[in-house]
Order: structure tokens, then C-alpha cells, then sequence
């Protein structure tokens, strides 16, 4: 596996971990038999806890896309990982300031994190050198593209 694989794994345990802590230390408020009771998410660091949470789960289709489109455009797979692990730690540092309750931060952790997805799907080099390496996949004779 890739680092970049890696880090969708550890994108999915980043949102579960989210909210786990908040669940287990508060167990006397918390009934597993009705785990979505709004009694327990009153305002404060559980509410947080829960926001970060599901927007972990909100992001995590476009982040576990984003990466496996740049995997399966052959990009280079050195940029692919560096995008992919500023993600997760960008992510990281997001939950502490949604839990935090610093919106502005939070507001600018969630901006750069998007825009390291926008980037792990496209070309480093730009569209000309996309392009040009797929006129050059279309050139190599049929059995030569059919494995590329």
C-alpha cells in the first residue's frame, strides 16, 4: 500500500476517533440503546465533537476520490503521498479546532485541507504534460495500452 492509501485509512479512524472519546467518558449520560439522543449532544465539546465528527465523514468521499483518481491517472506517486498525509494533518489539527471552538482556525484548516484534495487529483505539471502523456498512452500499440 501507498502512503496515500494509508492516509484514507487513517482519514476513516480520524472521524471514528472523533468521536469515540466523547461516548466512552461520558458513558453515565450516554445510552447505547439510543446513541443518537440530541439530550446528549447539548452545546458544548460533545456538540463539537459530533460537528468535527460528521464533517470528517462529509469530506472523507472527496479525500478517498481524490487519491485514488490521482492513483489511477498514474500522477507522480511522491505527490500523491505529500498531498495526501498534509490532508490527514490538516485534518488532525481541524478537529482540535472544531473541539477547540476556534471557528476562524477552523475555517482555515477546513479551506486548505479542499484544496489538497482539489490538488492530489490533478497534474502537477499542469494540463499540458496530462495531455501529453495521455497522446503518448494513445500512440503505444493496442496490447501496450490494454496493461497500462
Amino acid at each position: 500500500m501507498t502512503n496515500a492509501e494509508w492516509a484514507v485509512f487513517g482519514a476513516v479512524i480520524l472521524y471514528l476517533l472523533t468521536v469515540a472519546p466523547v461516548k466512552a467518558l461520558g458513558f453515565r449520560n450516554f445510552d447505547n440503546s439510543n446513541p443518537r439522543d440530541p439530550a446528549f449532544y447539548k452545546p458544548g465539546l460533545v456538540t463539537r465533537a459530533l460537528g468535527a465528527h460528521i464533517n470528517g465523514i462529509e469530506t472523507f468521499p472527496f479525500f478517498a476520490t481524490a487519491v485514488l483518481l490521482a492513483e489511477f491517472r498514474h500522477q507522480p506517486q511522491g505527490w500523491i503521498d505529500a498531498l495526501a498525509m498534509a490532508f490527514l494533518a490538516v485534518r488532525l489539527v481541524f478537529v482540535l479546532a472544531y473541539i477547540g471552538n476556534w471557528p476562524a482556525t477552523r475555517t482555515l484548516l477546513w479551506t486548505s485541507a479542499s484544496s489538497s484534495t482539489r490538488r492530489s487529483s490533478s497534474c502537477p505539471g499542469g494540463d499540458r504534460r496530462c495531455f501529453a502523456d495521455r497522446h503518448a498512452l494513445e500512440k503505444r500499440p493496442t496490447s501496450a495500452r490494454r496493461w497500462a
